[in-house]
Order: C-alpha cells, then sequence, then structure tokens
C-alpha cells in the first residue's frame, strides 16, 4: 500500500504528498510487479459505537484522531450534545488540530495511560 496522511499524522514534519509523487511512487512499484493500492482518501464515518458514546470518542481518539464531523455523527447518532465535545476538550482530555480543510479531535494521552 502507498498510504497518505488523511488525518493529523503524529510528527509535526510529515506532509501530504501531491499527486504526482504519489503517481510515481505507484509506477515504480508496478514496474517491479509489485501490486500495489494508494490509499489517499478519507476513509469515512462508519465508527461502530456503544451505548456511551464520549467514552467511545476518547477510545477511538486514542487511536486516531476524528474529524468533526465524525464526532458529531456518533453523538447525533446517540442522542447526545454538541457542548459533550467542547467540555471534553475544557477538560483537556481532548484537544482540537486543524488539518487540511477540517477540525480533528485528539486524545490528550496522560503520563501512564495507554
Amino acid at each position: 500500500y502507498i498510504s497518505v496522511p488523511t488525518r493529523p499524522p503524529a510528527v509535526s514534519w510529515v506532509q501530504m504528498p501531491d499527486a504526482e509523487t504519489v503517481a510515481i511512487a505507484y509506477a515504480i512499484f508496478a514496474e517491479q510487479g509489485i501490486d500495489t493500492e494508494t490509499l489517499t482518501g478519507y476513509e469515512g464515518n462508519a465508527f461502530v459505537v456503544t451505548d456511551d458514546p464520549i467514552e467511545e470518542i476518547l477510545n477511538i481518539t486514542a487511536v486516531h484522531p476524528m474529524r468533526s464531523d465524525a464526532v458529531k455523527e456518533v453523538l447525533r447518532r446517540k442522542g447526545s450534545d454538541e457542548k459533550s465535545i467542547d467540555r471534553l476538550v475544557s477538560e483537556g482530555k481532548i484537544r482540537r488540530v486543524r488539518y487540511g480543510d477540517w477540525v480533528y479531535y485528539v486524545r490528550v494521552m496522560k503520563e501512564g495511560e495507554q
């Protein structure tokens, strides 16, 4: 797979490659007979959510950033108020990060948390 960062990367120096760079990499692999796929788009908002959407958002954001529309969709599906996300931000449990044209939510991990 050739994958590009569609969510905020863990380190700030990572940049999104342009389409030409991805195409060149794909061509190099193909010339070597390597079956290759590109992962260049957003994977969507189809998150599985249990009865506690706040806990689920915390669990998901511990693994990878969630786009703001995905967070709102999780809250909407479970009938929760969008102010819940503001509370998590003010409590320091998650933070807002702008990446490209989107706002993402990222879990703030305290020392000793996994």
